[in-house]
């Protein structure tokens, strides 16, 4: 071993003491542990009025096995229905082990008369029924219980559409007509769009299944006669129409519309053909939900009608390709959580859910257009040779855990819409429910001219093949939170319809250690050769050893990841992990987090229970679109369960899709980079110059006795990976630079 002169070692010795005087000491915070179930103070009023009150209750068991939403050749095209069985299978299994644990308390509360309208689901760990304060005391006390709120009746119709308090439809003078489509000036709409330069190319969106959401369809309206699916060979009724208002949520016998709202949203969407043009996608058929009761829509009666659509009839091989949402919430609830898993549900299932922003105005939009990975619609309006945003139409951006989120991601239009309506007739209207219509629409269109595309990498090429006007400019750069990216254009969509290629931005297998990450300080991760998928090493929050109860971990990248030069980041990995479930509290979770600043992190996943062994997961990373760069975060929080296996990780990687200068952001003029991996390749080597020599030592001392958080913490300073810098690293270091210059 080389010896250092003690005239060198006085040196280093120097160095350290005048670095370490300047060093700024600091704490790292650790996450809260999470509150148990309560009762909420609106159910408490409810109870002091009502002696029951329709509640939600979600069970904290969540489905195990592998989120996948990425595939790739033969299963782009052949494995959708396959992948939605088995998720379905996943989802049903876990609501059921769910059940058994707490369907004896409802039945025996039941019987007492203190539960009644029970409905369980399966799309998300959840229950509806109608509850006395009996029967919400225990279930609020059950070890299964994760959270209870009220069934909620505040989902509306964005439209000028106005209803009576009757269920037979309209009480209001508007003035119908049966004209045919396409005789009239009024598909400037389509027009706009570019809907007709897609039709010459002969597609049309035939073989695409498009799911109206909404008030219902009436199947037997000229412009939408041979678009029903359910009069196709192979289908009917059941497969094809639900009424999620009828008595115990049962199929009804056939599609009607006592409305108008949801056959002109057909109609928007798929109605006539190209010689008399009334819809953007004429080719594709529709399969139909109504949710509305007296102009509105219960939360249970949403969630029932999303269960529906990834299974029809029961089977996942019905489910539609598109979902169209043209209603929205008051925006006051606008970060109501309700249906968040459900959305990535119907995203792993290949289903693209399209949602109207709403008519809010600069109140912004309500849940769930209001969510990060929602496809939100505003609109526009004609003004002479003018195309403008429409006074009504929501404008983001909005709040989710401090960070600021775009809203609407796309306009399209939304005034003085004409479509089919009651009996033979056609109506005018105005709203995002109609913007979102053409939108789903365009999808249809683009998913004829390529099957293979998956709901984001739809929603990707949406977006950057909008159309902008210069004086779009006076609402913030584009894209900005009046007409999010730009102005649909169906037939730029089409042309650029190939899978969007892909760079790896980020990629480790633990190979090199976690030089590329942070980690809490008082229970930090490490590698471990214990569980690894691929390679020797694999990341571990508790390696060779159980995670202790209440712990709570997290490993975090150390630096941001750039996206100067890309958009549309996936995170993908492989892992296993062993989460204790709660007792008599809330199960223990492993949580994914993103955050633009390092400060204020957004949980996009979670899982608990067990997946028994190594499995792949994918999942875009929703971010604003001005965040250049971003942290991502692996984070363990035990609720009072543990001891517990833990969580094991390997092969992260973050893969994006390059800018296209002209369409995008111009790339800037930079260096080409490869992938951060294993950016420290030489140990100890703090700036990266191949070499470890005293400029290393320095470096190192100053972030001496930091951690993660503090002001001078440097993670390649902490070379045994134990989240502080202490005299453990300086001897690593030392050894380091004894070998590096004997050997040179």
């Amino acid at each position: 071993m080389y010896i250092f002169p003690q005239k060198r070692w006085a040196l280093i010795i120097l160095a350290f003491l005048l670095w370490s005087i300047f060093s700024i000491h600091g704490t790292a915070s650790t996450p809260e542990d999470h509150t148990a179930a309560a009762i909420p103070a609106d159910i408490q009023a409810d109870l002091d009025q009502h002696f029951f009150v329709p509640v939600i209750v979600t069970l904290g068991e969540q489905p195990n096995g592998p989120y996948t939403p990425l595939s790739t050749g033969k299963e782009r095209s052949s494995g959708r229905s396959h992948r939605t069985q088995m998720l379905v299978k996943k989802l049903q299994a876990t609501a059921r082990a769910s059940r058994e644990k707490i369907e004896p308390i409802i039945n025996e509360e039941s019987r007492k008369g203190n539960i009644r309208n029970y409905t369980p689901f399966w799309i998300v760990n959840a229950f509806k029924a109608e509850v006395n304060a009996a029967a919400l005391q225990r279930l609020s006390n059950h070890p299964q219980v994760q959270h209870i709120r009220s069934d909620r009746r505040h989902y509306v119709l964005p439209s000028n559409l106005l209803t009576s308090s009757s269920e037979q439809g309209l009480n209001t003078p508007y003035n119908t007509s049966k004209q045919k489509p396409g005789t009239e000036s009024g598909i400037w709409n389509l027009e706009l769009i570019k809907a007709p330069a897609v039709w010459k190319t002969g597609i049309t969106g035939e073989d695409v299944v498009v799911a109206i959401m909404d008030t219902g369809v009436n199947p037997n309206h000229p412009a939408l006669q041979g678009h029903y699916r359910g009069d196709l060979p192979g289908h009917s009724h059941k497969t094809s129409w639900y009424d999620a208002t009828a008595d115990s949520g049962r199929e009804d016998d056939s599609p009607r519309d006592l409305n108008g709202h949801g056959t002109h949203i057909a109609g928007l969407i798929l109605g006539g053909k190209p010689e008399e043009p009334l819809g953007v996608a004429p080719g594709a058929n529709w399969i139909g939900v109504n949710i509305f009761s007296k102009g509105l829509a219960w939360d249970s009666h949403i969630i029932q009608a999303f269960q529906w659509l990834m299974a029809p009839g029961g089977d996942p091989q019905n489910a539609p390709h598109i979902i169209n949402c043209s209603w929205a919430s008051r925006p006051e609830f606008a970060e109501d959580h309700l249906q968040w898993e459900i959305l990535y549900n119907l995203e792993q299932a290949g289903i693209l859910v399209v949602f109207a922003a709403g008519n809010n105005k600069t109140a912004g939009p309500g849940s769930p257009a209001s969510y990060p990975h929602a496809l939100a619609v505003g609109a526009v309006q004609k003004n002479g040779d003018k195309i403008e945003i429409a006074d009504f139409s929501s404008r983001g951006p909005v709040e989710w855990q401090g960070i600021n989120y775009l809203k609407p991601e796309l306009t399209a239009p939304g005034v003085n819409i004409r479509s089919a309506w009651l009996k033979e007739d056609y109506f005018t209207l105005d709203g995002t429910s109609l913007a979102a219509a053409h939108v789903s629409g365009a999808a249809a269109l683009l998913l004829e001219s390529n099957p293979q595309l998956l709901p984001f990498e739809i929603v990707s090429i949406l977006k950057k093949t909008t159309a902008w006007d210069p004086a779009w400019n006076k609402n913030g750069e584009r894209p900005n939170n009046a007409y999010g990216f730009g102005l649909l254009d169906a037939y730029e969509a089409v042309r650029a319809n190939t899978v969007p290629s892909r760079e790896i931005i980020f990629s480790d297998g633990a190979e090199e250690g976690v030089m590329n990450w942070s980690t809490s300080p008082d229970n930090p991760w490490k590698i471990t050769r214990e569980k690894v998928y691929d390679g020797k090493l694999a990341f571990a929050d508790s390696p060779w050893e159980n995670y202790k109860n209440k712990a709570a971990s997290w490993l975090g990248l150390a630096k941001p990841l750039s996206l100067e030069r890309y958009q549309s980041p996936v995170l993908s990995f492989w892992h296993f992990y062993g989460l204790q479930k709660g007792k008599n509290r809330e199960d223990d979770y492993a949580y994914i987090e993103i955050s633009p600043d390092g400060q204020n992190w957004l949980s996009l996943y979670r899982f608990s229970g067990t997946n028994r062994q190594y499995q792949p997961f994918s999942l875009p990373l929703n971010l604003p679109p001005d965040v250049k760069s971003f942290y991502l975060r692996f984070r363990l929080q035990s609720n009072n369960n543990g001891p517990g296996k833990g969580w094991y990780l390997d092969n992260i990687t973050v893969t994006a899709q390059p800018l296209t200068p002209g369409t995008d952001d111009p790339a800037p003029e930079t260096e080409d980079k490869p992938p951060l991996k294993g950016t420290n390749q030489l140990g100890g080597d703090l700036n990266n110059d191949g070499c470890i020599d005293l400029t290393d030592l320095a470096l190192w001392a100053f972030a001496w006795h930091s951690r993660p958080g503090d002001k001078n913490w440097n993670p390649l300073a902490d070379l045994n990976n134990d989240g502080f810098v202490d005299a453990y690293d300086l001897d690593l270091l030392m050894q380091k630079l004894g070998a590096h210059n004997n050997s040179s």
